[in-house]
């Protein structure tokens, strides 16, 4: 089992979604961007005061307003800086008005 559950990290590796921004819309953006079921994903709201990150999280920064990076392995997209755009790259349907 241990073997399969390697070759399936391997083949289809975890995504990772860090959110930077104000507590409160990180938190929104992070609840909408997991809104869709999708197992092999994980979802990060990180306000963007918080102190002593990681390097690899600590560069993920908020800048201006709220922004998600898609991490995929060890590479990371640029910042999404618009939460309907995260939504289309991470295939979340956007509720209908």
């Amino acid at each position: 089992m241990t073997l399969l559950a390697g070759l399936e990290d391997y083949l289809k590796p975890l995504e990772i979604v860090v959110v930077r921004g104000e507590t409160a819309d990180a938190r929104r953006w992070a609840t909408s961007l997991g809104a869709a079921y999708a197992p092999s994903r994980m979802i990060f709201a990180i306000p963007a005061d918080a102190p002593d990150l990681p390097p690899m999280i600590g560069e993920k920064r908020a800048g201006g307003d709220t922004v998600a990076y898609l991490c995929t392995g060890t590479s990371c997209s640029g910042p999404l800086t618009r939460l309907d755009q995260a939504q289309r790259l991470l295939g979340v349907e956007m509720p209908r008005a």
